[in-house]
């Protein structure tokens, strides 16, 4: 969904140059009293972001949109925007003549200067809800009161543990009070390092030229609160935080149980690369297995399936859709995962170490983890263990693509990837490794999708 589609823009281009609101992407503006309060088992109605004044820009499309498609990325329904066209200028055509729009009038808290301890926050909400006035739209209580402004630059003083330290004191005030929305500073940073640094700030050596205050950093990689974010969101919502709860609202359409003669051949629809060195590619007892006998270049090698391939699916996954597969590290070392898109881009798996590493997505320079817990610390898993490792195809808008992985069927973490694909039309097996003898085996592939064709047969 595009904010473009939404009644909030016109709207927008009759707003004055000062007031700033929370509004729900897909609602109308309404006045205060017309509001019911978000449900507590929502989050993603309660948990938002600012989209205010970025320094940079990652599409042609106008600003005031492009980052209110990131912020419905996340999974969050809730966005935060200065009524102000000069907040917003990439890519933007504004008119000269605004006029003003009427503010509601729910009490918006900043809340930077308290946020360090959930004890000291939640005592500002009350002083405040306590000095409200009598109309205020949910009463003189914390209910007329939210979080208009919290977090924490990702580069800051303290770093990461400073910013979850901040999210989770959030969370658990606005549970505890019953706020109807905390809103996350910010999308996009708006706070250069330098005020004479010449503006857009775009692309991943702009990185370091601003705060970190961003949920989406200039080189279109997400950070630490998009992550949490999209944990949050997964999670409290019963058709997602499991993969047998999306399996049951899809169906089947494919399967490869690789029951075949054992030999170099893979099967109809698959192709097999290898990169930096050999890495041996075969079917060994119904299992894809990948060798890597010399690793002194890290080579990784790939199979590739073609969903597009008419004696596959004849066309590619749409959002909403699944597939899962097993895999497993047979060695003591060695990185093993999928690849979307047949791209380089689009991996996530192990690293390369021994022992329990972190499921890891590849961002075009390194690997960076994508999987974390409720308190937004890294998880690592034992991949030489059988695992199942499952992808949704989440978003797609023509600019950016969404996925989130889940591991044994539970979610683990989410990746956004800069993308013009609407479809997902060739999924794969990765692996890499720098240690000689390295091996690997994946399994058992299923591929379910939205109840709109009919199923092909399995192999």
């Amino acid at each position: 969904m595009q904010l473009k589609q939404l009644p909030l823009r016109r709207l927008l281009r009759w707003s004055c140059s000062l007031c700033s609101g929370v509004v729900l992407l897909g609602m109308v503006i309404l006045p205060p009293r017309a509001f019911s309060f978000p449900p507590r088992d929502e989050p993603s109605e309660v948990f938002g972001v600012a989209h205010v004044d970025g320094k940079y820009f990652l599409t042609t499309e106008d600003f005031l949109d492009e980052g209110a498609d990131q912020i419905l990325a996340t999974g969050s329904k809730v966005i935060k925007l200065y009524l102000d066209p000069r907040r917003y200028p990439w890519n933007s055509s504004w008119p000269k003549d605004i006029q003003s729009l009427a503010q509601m009038a729910l009490a918006s808290y900043s809340c930077y200067t308290f946020l360090d301890t959930p004890e000291r926050l939640g005592q500002a909400v009350e002083y405040l809800a306590a000095h409200l006035p009598p109309t205020a739209v949910f009463g003189r209580d914390a209910h007329s009161v939210y979080l208009g402004e919290f977090g924490y630059p990702e580069t800051g003083e303290g770093g990461l543990d400073a910013l979850n330290r901040r999210i989770d004191n959030a969370i658990k005030v606005v549970r505890d009070q019953g706020l109807p929305w905390a809103v996350f500073w910010e999308i996009y940073c708006n706070e250069p390092v330098k005020k004479a640094l010449q503006l857009p700030l775009n692309g991943k050596e702009n990185n370091a030229n601003l705060r970190g205050f961003w949920m989406v950093k200039p080189d279109g990689t997400p950070g630490l609160a998009w992550h949490r974010y999209r944990r949050l969101f997964a999670n409290a919502d019963p058709d997602r935080a499991t993969t047998q709860a999306i399996k049951s609202k899809l169906k089947q359409v494919f399967g490869d149980s690789f029951n075949r003669p054992d030999g170099k051949e893979l099967g109809t629809g698959w192709t097999q690369a290898s990169h930096y060195g050999v890495v041996n590619e075969r079917l060994a007892h119904h299992r894809v297995r990948f060798e890597i006998p010399d690793g002194h270049d890290i080579p990784w090698g790939s199979a590739t399936l073609d969903l597009a391939n008419r004696a596959i699916l004849g066309h590619g996954l749409q959002v909403g859709d699944y597939f899962e597969v097993t895999l497993q590290r047979l060695s003591e070392q060695g990185g093993l995962g999928v690849e979307l898109f047949d791209s380089d881009q689009l991996r996530v798996g192990g690293d390369l170490r021994s022992g329990p590493s972190m499921l890891q997505a590849w961002n075009g320079t390194t690997w960076v983890s994508v999987a974390f817990d409720d308190h937004g610390q890294p998880v690592s898993f034992d991949w030489n263990g059988s695992h199942t490792l499952g992808v949704r195809f989440d978003s797609a808008d023509g600019h950016w693509t969404t996925f989130s992985y889940y591991l044994d069927g539970f979610y683990a973490g989410s990746w956004l990837i800069a993308s013009p694909n609407r479809k997902l039309d060739k999924i794969g097996f990765f692996v890499q490794s720098r240690t000689a003898g390295s091996a690997f085996e994946f399994g058992d592939l299923k591929v379910f999708a939205v109840r709109r064709s009919s199923a092909r047969a399995s192999f």
